[in-house]
């Protein structure tokens, strides 16, 4: 029987984190579980889409491009700074979806002058599955249009 609280009154069984965004080919990954900030680009393997287990925490894309894009923007200075501050990394599961969203991927993009390339994205990109880690550009496009000024 497993001990986890989060299994408390439920199921014998659960599967957590599959939807669309499971079976992308492109995919950002860490484990929640590692004592340092060691994001990887994860694409096909011979063939077959990547899926992990309930420790790992992703982002997923459609395109090879999108994904290099978005991991030069999380495995950036001003992103990793930013992290690396807000981690307490004596828990069990230092790194949690809850920090990962803090990221806000659009300010990362306009502190390395490419926030031309993250709207391009942004905009490509109007859906945002349930239960998938979304960060900055999975913001929708009404929400660039209501915002005059960068966030700094």
């Amino acid at each position: 029987k497993r001990k986890s609280s989060i299994y408390k009154n439920k199921p014998p069984y659960s599967i957590f984190g599959i939807g669309s965004y499971t079976f992308k080919n492109w995919k950002i990954a860490i484990s929640g579980l590692y004592k340092k900030l060691l994001f990887n680009l994860i694409g096909p393997l011979d063939g077959k889409t990547v899926v992990f287990d309930d420790t790992v925490n992703f982002l997923s894309f459609d395109t090879e491009a999108e994904a290099k894009f978005v991991f030069s923007l999380i495995t950036s200075k001003p992103s990793l700074e930013f992290l690396k501050s807000m981690i307490f990394w004596d828990e069990k599961r230092p790194i949690t979806t809850d920090i990962l969203r803090r990221v806000s991927l659009k300010f990362v993009a306009n502190e390395l002058e490419v926030l031309d390339q993250y709207l391009f994205w942004a905009e490509a990109n109007q859906d945002t599955a349930t239960g998938q880690l979304s960060l900055g550009i999975s913001e929708h496009k009404p929400l660039y249009k209501a915002q005059k000024t960068v966030e700094k």
